[in-house]
């Protein structure tokens, strides 16, 4: 399988990764509509590698990016695993106040919200990462 992703990290280690054929078929989609809409939706099944695919489609870009999934615990392993590649702007939405990851802001307090959203940082990826619900519940 060709590699589409093949990244420099902030350790400077090549890191390369082989994507499923799920991946092959459905990143230059995803690619167009990214250039074609200013809003995407991915909803794809357990396992067939959503969090890396949208990492490689989004690292290149100028977009801002609202990463959703169902649990906390998957929040914080997409943000875990989008850091080991390179260094992001990022926040976590989140009603739970004992949460702590590294140094990344998480709230679900509308000014600290709208702060981050105002202080993106041109030179790296600006995500907020959040669960469905919390989205739901504190943002809409």
């Amino acid at each position: 399988m060709v590699c589409f992703l093949s990244i420099e990290n902030t350790g400077n280690e090549l890191i390369e990764y082989s994507p499923r054929k799920c991946q092959i078929k459905g990143e230059p989609a995803l690619r167009k509509g990214l250039n074609e809409y200013d809003k995407v939706q991915i909803a794809c099944a357990t396992g067939t590698g959503k969090t890396i695919l949208m990492y490689s489609i989004v690292r290149n870009t100028n977009k801002d990016v609202l990463f959703l999934a169902p649990t906390i615990s998957l929040v914080r392993q997409a943000y875990r695993e989008w850091k080991r590649f390179e260094n992001i702007n990022a926040m976590i939405v989140c009603s739970d106040e004992d949460l702590t990851e590294d140094d990344i802001p998480i709230s679900t307090k509308v000014n600290q919200i709208e702060s981050f959203l105002n202080n993106k940082i041109d030179s790296q990826i600006n995500v907020i990462f959040g669960t469905f619900g919390t989205i739901v519940l504190y943002c809409l």
